[in-house]
C-alpha cells in the first residue's frame, strides 16, 4: 500500500467520523436543550381527576412555568401545581382562591373574600350549600379550591388547610390535551 492510499484511508475514516458527529450533533443538542428547559423552566403534568372541571377535564395534559422562573408572585385565580404537607409526594392542581392575609368565608356555597362576594365565572355549577370560616390566610400561605366545587377534595376539607409558598411548584399556563380543548389557561 502506498503512502497516498494510507492517507486516503485515514481521511476516509476521519470524514466518516465528522459526518457521524454532524448527523448526530443537532439531535443531541436539541435533546439537551429540551431536557434543560423541562428540568428547570417548564413542568408538564397530567391532571387525572375532574376536580378542576370544566377548566381542566380529566385526563388533561398541561404545561406550567416553574416557580423558580417566575419573577412575579402568584395571583388569585392562578391554577397552580403544588405539593401538600401531607407526607406524600403527589402533585395537586387547584386554583388559588385565598391569598396571604385574606379573610375568607364560604356562606351557602358562595365564597367571600374580605367581606366581598368573589365572582367565579369559571364554575360550571352552583356550589353545594356549605359554610366555612371565616378565617384569615396566614402570611406566605394560600387557600386552594378546585373549579368543580361539588367534586373536589380541596383546602375546605384538608386537615392542614393552607399551602405554603415554598410548596408551589408551577403555574399552569397551557393545556395540550385533549386536543379539542388545547390552548392557554385563563
Amino acid at each position: 500500500m502506498t503512502l497516498l492510499e494510507e492517507n486516503n484511508i485515514v481521511l476516509s475514516r476521519t470524514q466518516r467520523m465528522k459526518d457521524f458527529v454532524k448527523s448526530w450533533a443537532l439531535p443531541v443538542i436539541c435533546f439537551v436543550v429540551f431536557w434543560l428547559i423541562f428540568k428547570f423552566v417548564l413542568m408538564t403534568s397530567i391532571i387525572p381527576t375532574q376536580s378542576m372541571y370544566p377548566t381542566l377535564s380529566a385526563p388533561c395534559f398541561t404545561v406550567g412555568v416553574r416557580t423558580d422562573v417566575l419573577n412575579k408572585s402568584y395571583e388569585r385565580g392562578d391554577i397552580v401545581l403544588f405539593q401538600r404537607d401531607d407526607g406524600n409526594e403527589r402533585f395537586y392542581a387547584k386554583r388559588i382562591v385565598g391569598m396571604p392575609g385574606d379573610v375568607l368565608e364560604i356562606k351557602h356555597g358562595q365564597t367571600y373574600i374580605n367581606g366581598v362576594e368573589y365572582e367565579e365565572s369559571y364554575l360550571n355549577e352552583t356550589p353545594e350549600d356549605l359554610d366555612f370560616g371565616p378565617f384569615q390566610v396566614p402570611e406566605d400561605h394560600y387557600f386552594m379550591m378546585g373549579d368543580n366545587r361539588n367534586d373536589s377534595w380541596d383546602a375546605r376539607f384538608w386537615e392542614n388547610t393552607w399551602v405554603t409558598k415554598d410548596k408551589l411548584i408551577a403555574k399552569v399556563l397551557f393545556r395540550y390535551y385533549p386536543f379539542n380543548k388545547m390552548g392557554v389557561i385563563h
